[in-house]
C-alpha cells in the first residue's frame, strides 16, 4: 500500500506539469515596451520621484527631460537651460539626425509625455557635452515649463561634501519607470570635470547620460545645472562623472550669439519627399516641417531619388539629376560629393537604361527599345522584343520565356479553356456579389491557440494518468491473489 501510494504522489503530478509546460509559450507579451526599455538601460538607481537636496518648483522639474528617437522611444536625459536650449552629453547625440529626434516632457514617456521637435545638435569638440535646439519655444509649448540655467560660478574643492540632485530617466530597483531624483555628494573637483559620489545608497547610471546634478543654496536662490552625466561606475550607486558647465558656459554664449533657426511649422500637405522653392529645400520630419538653404552649401535644390526625395544637390552636376544620363557610352550621374562619370565601354559593357530606380547604368545586357530586358520574365517582351503577355479579360505573365495565362479578372471566365482568347465570357455580379468562394476557417493564433492545446495537453495527461493507475492497482490485486493463494 505505501507503494501505491508513492506512485500516486509521482503521479499526480504529471497532468499539473503538463498544463504548464503547454501554458509557457503564452505570457503576456503587451507590457509597455517604454518601459521595457527603462528597465533595460539601469538607470537612476534608489531614487525618488522629488529632488531631497534642492526646492525646485513644478516647472523647474519639469525642466528635466528626455531625449527620444522618432517614434518616443528614450535613449539620453537632459535639462532645458533657456526656452531653446537643452543641454546633454554629447554621447547622446553623436551620429543621430535632429530631425528624427524628440525632446519629452512629462514624468516619464508614453501617451502622457508631450513632445517637441529638435532642429539642431551642438557637439562640443572636445568634452562629453552638446547642446540641443528646440525646434519650438519649449516656454510657449509646455505649460508651467521653467529652464533651469547653467552654473557660471567657478567651482573649487569648497564645493567638495556638498549634498546635490542628480536626475535622469529610468528605473529603480523596483522597476518604477520615468524621471527619478537621486542623493549624491560632490567628491571631487578637477578642471573640466566633477565627480560626485551615491556612497552605496543612490547613484546615476547608464540611462542617465546627460543628465543633470543639480544645486540650489535655498529656497529662495534659483537652481542651477552644475553639470551633465558623462559616465559613471557599474554598481550604479558609486561614483559618477559629469562634464562642468562653468566651464562651457563661454562655448555656450558663443553658439546662441548666432541666429537660431526659425521656429518649425506644421507639416501641411508637405511629405517626407518633400519639394524646391527655387535653391530652398522643404520636408516634413517628426511631424514638423523643416528646409535647408541649398546656396549656403554651394549646392543647388533637386530630386535625389524615391527614397531621399527632394534634397541639396551639388552645383558642379549642372542638368544631370541621380538617374544619370548616357553620351554614347559616357555614363553621368549626380551623387553627394559631385558629378560622377564612367566610361562603360572600358568593361565591356554598355551605357543604358535600367529602370526607374537605377537610372542609366553601365551594363551587359539585352535590350529592347534601348532598355535592358530580360526575356525570360518581361511580360512585355516575352521570348523576343514586343512580343508582350497579353490576354482578354486576363492576367498574363511570362514564364522562362514563354507567356502564361495566370487567372481571370473579376467577373470574367475562361468557359472554353482556351487561353489564347482569354476569359471571354462575362459573369453579370448577384445580389453584389462578384462570386468570390469564401474560405471558412477554424482555428486562432497566438494564445488562443495555445489555450486549445493546453486543454489538448492537459486531459491526455489526465487519460495517461488514469490508465497508469488502473494498471498500477491490477497489477497489486494480481500480486495480492497470488500471494494468498501460495
Amino acid at each position: 500500500m505505501n507503494k501505491e501510494k508513492c506512485i500516486f504522489k509521482k503521479l499526480v503530478f504529471f497532468p499539473i506539469i503538463c498544463a504548464l509546460i503547454g501554458t509557457l509559450g503564452c505570457q503576456n507579451d503587451s507590457a509597455d515596451l517604454r518601459a521595457q526599455a527603462f528597465v533595460d538601460a539601469q538607470a537612476i538607481v534608489n531614487g525618488t520621484r522629488a529632488p531631497q537636496n534642492t526646492f525646485l518648483t513644478d516647472g523647474e522639474v519639469l525642466a528635466v527631460i528626455f531625449l527620444a528617437d522618432e517614434e518616443g522611444y528614450p535613449f539620453c536625459s537632459g535639462t532645458v537651460v533657456d526656452s531653446r536650449v537643452v543641454v546633454t552629453a554629447q554621447h547622446c547625440v553623436q551620429g543621430r539626425n535632429p530631425n528624427k529626434t524628440l525632446i519629452g516632457f512629462g514624468e516619464q514617456p508614453g501617451a502622457e509625455a508631450q513632445y517637441l521637435p529638435v532642429s539642431e545638435f551642438h557637439p562640443h569638440p572636445d568634452e562629453d557635452f552638446a547642446v540641443v535646439i528646440l525646434g519650438l519655444d519649449a516656454v510657449q509649448a509646455v505649460d508651467g515649463l521653467e529652464p533651469i540655467a547653467m552654473n557660471r560660478e567657478n567651482l573649487s574643492s569648497d564645493w567638495i561634501g556638498t549634498m546635490v540632485d542628480g536626475a535622469g530617466f529610468g528605473n529603480t530597483y523596483s522597476n518604477e519607470t520615468g524621471r527619478f531624483f537621486a542623493s549624491v555628494e560632490i567628491h571631487r573637483v578637477r578642471p573640466h570635470r566633477l565627480t560626485v559620489d551615491g556612497n552605496g545608497q543612490q547613484g546615476l547610471c547608464y540611462g542617465d547620460s546627460g543628465g543633470p546634478v543639480i544645486y540650489q543654496a535655498d529656497a529662495a536662490t534659483p537652481p542651477v545645472v552644475l553639470g551633465t552625466e558623462q559616465w559613471g561606475s557599474s554598481s550604479c550607486v558609486d561614483k559618477d562623472h559629469l562634464s562642468r558647465v562653468d566651464k562651457l558656459a563661454d562655448w555656450v554664449d558663443d553658439l546662441l550669439a548666432q541666429p537660431l533657426p526659425e521656429p518649425l511649422s506644421e507639416c501641411g500637405d508637405v511629405d517626407y519627399f518633400g519639394y524646391c522653392d527655387g535653391n530652398k529645400v522643404f520636408w516634413c520630419a517628426t511631424d514638423y516641417l523643416r528646409n535647408k538653404n541649398c546656396e549656403d552649401q554651394g549646392s543647388v535644390c533637386g530630386f535625389m531619388g524615391n527614397e531621399w526625395g527632394y534634397d541639396c544637390l551639388p552645383g558642379s552636376c549642372g542638368d544631370v539629376d541621380y538617374l544619370g544620363q548616357c553620351d554614347g557610352d559616357e555614363l553621368s550621374w549626380c551623387r553627394y560629393s559631385g558629378l560622377g562619370e564612367q566610361n562603360c565601354a572600358d568593361q565591356g559593357l554598355a551605357c543604358v537604361w535600367r529602370n526607374d530606380e537605377t537610372g542609366y547604368a553601365c551594363d551587359d545586357c539585352f535590350q529592347c527599345d534601348g532598355v535592358c530586358t530580360d526575356l525570360e520574365t518581361s511580360a512585355q517582351h516575352c521570348g523576343a522584343c514586343g512580343s508582350a503577355c497579353n490576354y482578354p479579360n486576363a492576367l498574363g505573365a511570362c514564364v522562362d520565356g514563354a507567356c502564361e495565362m495566370l487567372g481571370c479578372e473579376s467577373n470574367y471566365d475562361n468557359q472554353d479553356g482556351n487561353d489564347l482568347n482569354g476569359c471571354e465570357l462575362n459573369l453579370a455580379p448577384e445580389d453584389g456579389q462578384d462570386g468570390a468562394k469564401i474560405d471558412v476557417r477554424l482555428g486562432g493564433s497566438g494564445c488562443q491557440s495555445q489555450e486549445s492545446t493546453l486543454f489538448q495537453v492537459f486531459f491526455l495527461g489526465l487519460f495517461l494518468f488514469i490508465s497508469r493507475i488502473w494498471q498500477i492497482r491490477r497489477g497489486f490485486r494480481k500480486d495480492r491473489a497470488e500471494n494468498l493463494s501460495s
